[in-house]
């Protein structure tokens, strides 16, 4: 074969590849884009009445209007797309203030992309995670790493065979570290991936009033593929009290690896969600912020 005929069988090769992927991204696209339907999701009631579809649905929903600039933060490439990033709103009244800015993060295993972005962008960063092995350190002059996991009460847990997982509640967790950051200050950006520890921990974050120095929030939640419906509609219950607490949602993205058999539903869905919010509450005037 001339090397004439390898060039050309090389580029039919690389378009077919480049059109396969571009479909693939589609459809991708598609199925992570807001659902058809008129439904004012701000209004949920009761989320027993939610059909199975409905579900999906509500939590597709990114209520992207309430956010002017959303921005994802971090995260590494992968064949579907990009995992492990944090939607960031930039709006003028909720956005992080460069150099003045504080973040918590939990759930870090070794991917160091959004911590770092938010390093970048001039935060100062308090990573946390027991299931790495390393120990307590500063990883630059604004990112500080702590082997202690996010839970509902301190407790010494064995997880997946490791020892010694110190889990703690966001408010005792503060507390200690209000030592080196100060005292009172607003998180700007709570980062939760704790791979369905999250369950435990929004409530009593709710619960201690510790969402009350949370300007921001981005959790992946984790749905069970099968069980009780009973649970199915805790979990989501757990997704609505942020909002009725005044937690407003401006982003919703599918976790692309997560796709299977979701018993509890009846249907090819997704186990996991990246969700973001900001705190209604905490809304800085526009004035106040340029004075």
């Amino acid at each position: 074969m001339t090397s004439g005929n390898k060039v050309r069988r090389l580029v039919r090769s690389s378009v077919q590849i480049s059109f396969l992927l571009a479909f693939v991204f589609i459809l991708f696209i598609a199925r992570n884009s807001d659902p058809p339907t008129d439904r004012d999701w701000t209004k949920l009631s009761a989320v027993q009445a939610l059909t199975k579809q409905e579900i999906i649905h509500y939590l597709q929903w990114s209520n992207a209007s309430s956010c002017r600039l959303s921005n994802d933060f971090g995260g590494a490439m992968a064949l579907f797309g990009i995992d492990g990033q944090k939607a960031v709103c930039l709006d003028t009244e909720v956005r992080p203030i460069k150099g003045k800015c504080l973040v918590y993060s939990f759930g870090v295993n070794n991917e160091w992309s959004f911590e770092d972005t938010m390093d970048n962008y001039g935060c100062e960063v308090y990573a946390f995670d027991p299931s790495m092995e390393q120990s307590d350190h500063d990883r630059g002059d604004r990112i500080h790493f702590y082997r202690y996991g996010l839970g509902s009460e301190k407790v010494l847990r064995t997880i997946k065979g490791q020892r010694g997982w110190r889990l703690v509640p966001l408010s005792d967790l503060y507390k200690v570290m209000e030592k080196r950051h100060g005292a009172n200050k607003i998180i700007d950006y709570l980062k939760i991936d704790i791979e369905s520890g999250e369950w435990a921990a929004l409530p009593q974050i709710l619960q201690s009033g510790m969402m009350d120095k949370v300007r921001q929030l981005g959790v992946e939640i984790h749905l069970p593929a099968g069980g009780d419906v009973a649970e199915f509609y805790r979990l989501i219950g757990i997704v609505r009290s942020l909002e009725n607490y005044g937690m407003v949602r401006f982003n919703s993205k599918l976790n692309p690896f997560s796709e299977r058999w979701m018993e509890t539903l009846q249907s090819e869905s997704y186990a996991a969600y990246e969700l973001a919010w900001y705190n209604n509450r905490l809304r800085r005037n526009r004035s106040s912020y340029y004075g």
